[in-house]
């Protein structure tokens, strides 16, 4: 009855927003406006209703109401407002708060049409209750029903905060909640709930108001109303107290609960008093008026639909520029090349056939269309495109062009299809931006890896609900052209996987000329096809006299010649010179269609020229070709006198050539700047041979040769002495341009970016363009392939070098800003092999190895971090010293020379457990606890397929003998066999009870061996995935498991202590070589197959003699040997330990040859002296270490400790270091001296945390005990013991004035202690997981507490109350406050304080901290990053002491840089 009632009421409330800048104030307080509200005096007599309903609840319910946060807006304020009454402001600022709360949900909402009409209600009574304060300021002037509106605004913020999916999933985690479609409706329930409340809010406030106006007073009406008050102001302190304890998931499912329901009763027992005033306010609406308010409501919220669907069409937009497409590759781009299709009838029959494929539903999913040079298969392509476009079935098309840059990229293939398709198929658009999402740098990867993620599984899941499929056609044209042969192969592979899809059948149109790697693709792929060559004679000849009829008809016409011109002779003798070649019959076209000369003229030059022979030899086409292309150029040189001439070719052989030989075409503009010829020149040259080049009218446009038949023509010298291009002296002449381009062009920071931190893809294509000529560009990319090309005998070498030595770190800029880094790692290849300058390139090529991933990121970082963390004697550091950064005043000491690691790659998310090489030594593969497989470039680190499919850790790959497979064992007890080239899953072989821990092929490729937790060996058929053989017989857990080289003997290594051998076709066991008195971690036999390699966590390797299980040698490595590798010849033997070395012995002497060191062990924290002039260390490596910040030197070296060190303190005055270690002990020493003063004992376990006093006259000690102890550090004496955790103890600090003591604990609280009496004063709650680390601010007003539950928590040390939660996103195991104590540094970044927001989220990355690392991976001054950590550089801790940092490394070492702030 109530519901129905405020529904009733509430549809004829007002007004929109749009009314209140009508609203004006007369005379003070008076209120105006065209409704009959009249004025409330603020003399009234009649009492506060809220104001005795709030002094009727409980004191408790009184605290919660008055510590309800208010949300202000100032958003919809008329001016008029802002010179009201303070208090009236601040309830419209708050009721402002709601709606814009309100419309936010709404934006966020996927669901909108569900909670459309709560939200219309919340809106328009907030609406209505503003009018009420506006005209009546009497009204609630002590502003609690201000408070309940922000109860409303609370229920709805709780709504914003579970509609975030990472809460969502945190939620369900923890509670056992599932946020899916329960959520959804408990959400529209909860919003129903708030416009509920909402609804009451409004309807009695303007009862009230009726009521205040009348002279009479009611006590049954006040009494009445104070009952509503009541109950709305008691539900409001329960929603707030649940809130208070951040119990909100509970006050979510309270506020449509039982609550509800009690305030709902106490008004169904008020309305029997109020009867009258409901009627005269339900009187005083009109029917006009109510219409008009709705459709003003529903307007707010229609505005914020099309602002949305903007914003989500922009979004899609945004996330799918990341594929990057070949702008130029659909069939009718404007490319500025001649477009021509087929001519109606002709190719008639071919083009029925092919029509006939496309349409039929059974017929196959690939067409080929072959044909040699000039047969017609791009205008062929271009005609079925337009028919298939006309009639709705191209899927899209992609034309491949040699020289075309982005048009012969197999990369852009698929990506750029896949935006065609989404045209067609907007249904697409989800998945793929998914896929995009989902699948790291997809635009980059090979080609099966795009097909498979952006096309395949896609298409595979759709389902249009249509009762037939969908065909859809692609179009590939002149797919010969593209650049990679490997790539082609690539591409070719997808297509067996066309007959998968269901739903939507994808067909592939393909043209080609018949070239080896196209031949060898086609192969295994079921396709129709047809050769264009060996077409009948008569129908090509037929076909090509329409065409020549149809174009010499134009020149008639065009040049009034009779109309029997050219004569049906001279007509046939052309046809017949053509026929098979359609190239040919244009090419006579063109010639002919010349403005500047009759017509009749060039005519004759062409029969003069004729050749007899033509079908009789098809693979003489070449020398046909030739009989069009050497007339025509005679022709245009004919009137020429000798001087003329000899310029014309010396300008023929430099534009020309260089357009036959650019591996990427260019503008006429372009092409001028880059040989460095005057463009009116190279234009007017190409002007004269528009018959056999594209000369666009645009400048800007692209110059090309009209058919790559052209080109070959010129580069052969038999086919011409006269024009012939010297194809390798051009290359060195284009090679000399390019170096000449970039000396001109290139500098530092060519596009003035200034901040050196600034990300590629934050970079605009137009900034490119303005600073980076498209000549420079060219000039930068293809420089080393002009010269790779070129004549070595006559290159100028020194040029060369001096380039080098003046622009090598900007030629990386450009490639880099480009996209192109990992392009330089072959160039630079490339370059050693012909060049005399091998140390330098050596060392340039490490430098590309070493910041290829950063370089592509950031590019101005190779002058940052590239230069600054490159050995000392490199002579890249050397030769561009002048270019190190000049706001670093203190460079971090490095290494002298490279070592042994060529490059870092990064990119799994969690431990890498296994890598493989494939047997060509072309792929890397590398297994990881992340659950996937990655497939990586080894020589230029790229990426090159993530394989997905384990559901848990990943522990062993390995590669058949022959490559085409890759196994890998996981933790979810499978093996699983992928195709290393498609990344295809080929088998999942199951069996395993336990975890898989090793796999290896047997050398033939036809058994592969799995060894598991579950204690056996299993032998499998790699083909079908059938299991052959079972070995049973360890008692434990097989590690690792390895053929011998001639297949006939299978070893084993266990956790049982042994290695036992197997025969792997019986399955019989042969020996158990027993001798480890610790697991067998690893197993390797030599090349000859002589020695069997065993290393185990006894820290040996034994080597024993297979045939006959006798030891040959124990090599003692003083370390766990987690893995064994024998060199290819067998004369090394490599073993990896857990103390990060790797060791090379003699396995026929047993000596140890080499030991590669490069860490000792993980640096657990670092701590500046008071004074700043020491820097102290503590490492797993159990020392203490101490170094002078300003040299870097160390000063000291610590020793004492028999375990890792975890903590270390200075005292006050500096003149005594603490450390805390895991040896259960707390150590003291003169930090001047370095000797030991006492070593403090009493903890039973590990301890964490150390810190001094104020006063320096007590050190605390948090242990793992669970205890803090409290020491004199003079004495050593024990004062206290502190117990009270339950779990162990991370951090302890004291506050300022050395009263208090925080202790944060594993056991999810923080503890508050008298150091004097050691009584605990505070046990602060409300973290959910384990307290990291603790931090008093400087006025000890505030402790901060970090926590593995990913907030930071602000308390009142006095009283214990929580005072703000900041909601990190991240565990945070280190914080302190700033100096000023208006933020908190953190390992994560920078949280600012906000007293007296009680659960506010702020995090601020950055905030006003002058240096600061951000991810451990930048080093960010003044809000910007300017410096990337490489991986061996990340700090496992750092600090800062005003411009200096320190960096402690998991190596052991510390690092120290300082900066010009």
């Amino acid at each position: 009855m109530v519901r129905e009632k405020l529904r009733r009421f509430f549809r004829k409330q007002h007004s929109d927003e749009d009314d209140l800048k009508n609203l004006k104030f007369v005379q003070g307080n008076q209120f105006v406006d065209d409704s009959s509200i009249h004025h409330v005096s603020a003399s009234t007599t009649k009492p506060d209703l809220w104001q005795r309903a709030f002094d009727e609840i409980e004191p408790k319910e009184q605290q919660l109401i008055q510590s309800i946060l208010i949300p202000k807006s100032y958003k919809h304020l008329d001016s008029s407002d802002m010179n009201t009454d303070p208090g009236v402001m601040d309830r419209l600022k708050a009721l402002n708060g709601v709606v814009e709360t309100v419309k936010t949900q709404y934006e966020i909402d996927q669901g909108k049409s569900r909670i459309k009409e709560p939200t219309r209600k919340i809106i328009k009574a907030v609406l209505s209750f503003k009018e009420l304060i506006q005209a009546a300021v009497a009204f609630d002037p002590t502003g609690h029903a201000t408070s309940v509106w922000a109860i409303v605004s609370l229920g709805l913020t709780v709504c914003l905060y579970f509609s975030i999916p990472n809460i969502q999933a945190q939620l369900t985690n923890r509670y056992g909640f599932q946020m899916t479609q329960n959520y959804r409706s408990q959400k529209v329930a909860w919003l129903e709930s708030c416009a509920f409340l909402a609804e009451i809010l409004t309807r009695y406030g303007f009862v009230e108001g009726e009521y205040q106006k009348d002279p009479s007073t009611d006590q049954h009406i006040e009494t009445a109303l104070v009952q509503v008050y009541v109950a709305v102001l008691t539900f409001a302190a329960q929603v707030q107290s649940l809130y208070d304890r951040s119990r909100v998931v509970f006050a979510w499912k309270s506020i449509s609960g039982d609550s509800l329901s009690d305030l709902q009763k106490s008004i169904d027992d008020a309305e029997s008093h109020l009867g009258q005033w409901l009627e005269i306010v339900d009187r005083r609406e009109q029917r006009d008026r109510r219409t008009q308010l709705l459709e003003k409501a529903d307007r707010i919220l229609t505005n914020i639909d099309k602002v949305m669907e903007s914003l989500n069409e922009l979004n899609s937009k945004m996330v799918l520029v990341e594929l990057k497409i070949a702008e130029e590759a659909h069939y009718n781009a404007n490319t500025g090349e001649e477009y021509q299709e087929c001519l109606q009838e002709t190719r008639k029959e071919l083009l029925q056939d092919i029509k006939s494929w496309a349409t039929h539903p059974d017929k196959k999913s690939v067409f080929w269309l072959q044909g040699m040079a000039g047969t017609g298969k791009s205008t062929v392509s271009r005609t079925v495109a337009r028919w298939l476009d006309k009639e709705g079935l191209l899927g899209g098309s992609f034309f491949f062009k040699k020289g075309g840059t982005d048009r012969e990229d197999a990369k852009r293939l698929f990506t750029t299809l896949t935006k065609q398709i989404l045209e067609r198929l907007p249904h697409l658009q989800e998945p793929v931006k998914r896929a995009i999402k989902e699948t790291r740098g997809i635009g980059s990867n090979n080609p099966h890896e795009q097909f498979n993620e952006l096309l395949f599984k896609p298409l595979k899941n759709l389902d249009l609900g249509l009762k037939s499929p969908l065909i859809l056609i692609v179009v590939i044209d002149a797919l010969d052209e593209c650049q990679v042969p490997a790539d082609v192969v690539a591409f070719l592979s997808t297509l067996p996987k066309l007959s998968d899809l269901t739903h939507v059948r994808l067909r592939f149109f393909i043209t080609s000329r018949p070239e080896p790697t196209v031949i060898k693709g086609f192969r295994p792929i079921v396709h129709d096809e047809i050769i264009l060559h060996q077409i009948e004679k008569s129908i090509i000849e037929h076909d090509i006299a329409i065409f020549l009829r149809e174009r010499l008809g134009r020149i008639r016409d065009d040049h009034g010649l009779l109309k029997s011109w050219p004569g049906e002779e001279n007509f046939t003798a052309l046809v017949d010179m053509a026929v098979p070649l359609f190239i040919y019959a244009a090419t006579i076209y063109r010639f002919l269609n010349c403005e500047d000369e009759l017509p009749n003229d060039r005519l004759q030059a062409i029969l003069s020229s004729h050749l007899t022979d033509g079908m009789d030899n098809i693979d003489n086409e070449y020398s046909k070709l030739t009989g069009i292309y050497l007339p025509v150029l005679k022709h245009i040189i004919s009137q020429k006198g000798p001087k003329e001439l000899r310029s014309w070719m010396n300008d023929f052989r430099r534009i020309v050539g260089a357009i036959a030989l650019l591996f990427s075409p260019l503008s006429s503009i372009s092409l001028a700047g880059l040989i460095c010829l005057d463009q009116m020149k190279v234009q007017s040259r190409l002007n004269t041979l528009q018959s056999v080049v594209s000369v666009p009218k645009d400048s800007d446009a692209l110059v090309q040769l009209l058919h790559l038949s052209f080109r070959e023509f010129l580069v052969d010298h038999s086919a011409s002495a006269e024009f012939w291009i010297d194809e390798r002296a051009g290359h060195i002449q284009l090679a000399e341009d390019c170096l000449d381009c970039m000396n001109r062009g290139l500098k530092r920071d060519i596009c003035r970016l200034s901040n050196p931190g600034v990300r590629r893809h934050d970079i605009g294509k137009a900034v490119f363009g303005n600073h980076v000529p498209p000549e420079l560009r060219y000039a930068c990319r293809y420089w080393i392939r002009h010269l790779g090309n070129g004549d070595e005998s006559v290159i100028s070498w020194r040029l060369v070098e001096d380039f080098l030595k003046l622009h090598f770190l900007h030629w990386l800029e450009v490639m880099s800003l480009l996209g192109w880094v990992s392009e330089t790692i072959g160039n630079i290849t490339a370059l050693q092999s012909l060049v005399k300058l091998a140390v330098f390139l050596e060392d340039a090529k490490r430098f590309i190895l070493k910041n290829r991933q950063i370089a592509d990121e950031a590019p101005l970082q190779v002058y940052c971090a590239g230069l600054i963390f490159t050995p000392q004697k490199s002579i890249i550091r050397r030769e561009f010293n002048r270019e190190f950064p000049t706001w670093i005043s203190q460079f971090p000491r490095i290494e002298e020379n490279w070592s042994a690691e060529l490059q870092a790659l990064e990119g799994h998310s969690d431990w890498v457990q296994s890598v493989a090489f494939s047997p060509d030594g072309r792929l890397l593969a590398s297994g990881s606890y992340d659950k996937t497989v990655r497939l990586w470039d080894p020589v230029t680190g790229d990426l090159q397929q993530t394989l997905e499919g384990h559901s848990s850790l990943v522990f062993s790959v390995v590669f058949s003998p022959d490559g085409r497979l890759l196994a890998s064992g996981s933790a979810d007890n499978t093996v699983r066999l992928w195709d290393p080239v498609t990344g295809d899953l080929q088998q999942t072989l199951e069996g395993h009870s336990s975890s898989v821990q090793s796999v290896a092929f047997s050398p033939d490729g036809r058994l592969l061996a799995s060894g598991s937790a579950d204690k056996t060996v299993r032998l499998w058929d790699p083909v079908t995935g059938d299991l052959q053989q079972t070995l049973e017989g360890h008692s434990s857990s097989v590690q690792s498991v390895a053929f011998s080289p001639d297949g006939r003997l299978l070893a084993s290594g266990s956790y049982d202590y042994t290695v036992r051998l197997w025969d792997p076709v019986t399955g019989d066991l042969r020996q158990t070589l027993e001798g480890h008195s610790s697991l067998v971690l690893s197993v390797a036999f030599s090349p000859d197959g002589r020695l069997l390699a065993s290393g185990s966590y006894d820290k040996t390797v034994r080597l024993w003699d297979p045939v006959t299980g006798d030891l040959q040698q124990t090599l003692n490595t003083h370390a766990i040997v987690d893995d064994l590798e024998f060199s290819p010849d067998g004369r090394l033997l490599a073993s990896g330990s857990y103390n990060k070395t790797v060791r090379l012995w003699d396995p026929v002497t047993g000596d140890l040859r080499q030991t590669l060191e490069g860490h000792s062990s993980s640096v657990q924290s670092v701590a500046f002296s008071p004074d700043g002039r020491l820097l102290a260390s503590g490492s797993y490596d159990k020392t203490v270490r101490l170094w002078d910040p300003v040299t870097g030197d160390l000063q000291q070296t610590l020793e004492g400790h028999s375990s890792s060190v975890q903590s270390v303190a200075f005292s006050p005055d500096g003149r005594l270091l603490a450390s805390g270690s895991a040896d259960k002990t707390v150590r003291l020493w003169d930090s001047v001296t370095g000797d030991l003063q006492q070593t403090l004992e009493g903890h039973s376990s590990l301890v964490e945390s150390v810190a001094f006093s104020p006063d320096g006259r007590l050190l605390a000690s948090g242990s793992y005990d669970k205890t803090v102890r409290l020491w004199d550090p003079v004495t050593g004496d024990l004062r206290q013991t502190l117990e009270g955790h339950s779990s162990l103890v991370f951090s302890v600090v004291f506050s300022p004035d050395g009263r208090l003591l925080a202790s944060g604990s594993y056991d999810k609280t923080v503890r508050l202690w008298d150091p004097v009496t050691g009584d605990l004063q505070q046990t602060l709650e409300g973290h959910s997981s384990s307290v990291q680390s603790v931090a008093f601010s400087p006025d000890g007003r505030l402790l901060a507490s970090g926590s593995a539950d990913k907030t930071v928590r602000l308390w009142d040390p006095v009283t214990g109350d929580l005072r703000q939660t900041l909601n990190t996103h991240a565990i945070v195991d280190d914080l302190e406050f700033s100096r000023d104590g208006s933020y908190v540094t953190t390992n994560l970044g920078i949280l600012v304080v906000q007293p007296g927001h009680k659960n506010d989220v702020s995090l601020s990355t950055y905030a006003c901290l002058p240096i600061f690392i951000e991810q451990q991976q930048w080093i960010n001054l003044d809000r910007k990053n300017v410096l990337w950590l490489p991986p061996h550089f990340r700090p496992s801790c750092s600090a800062v002491n005003r411009n200096l940092l320190a960096l402690g490394h998991a190596s052991g070492r510390v690092t120290f840089l300082r900066f010009r702030l």
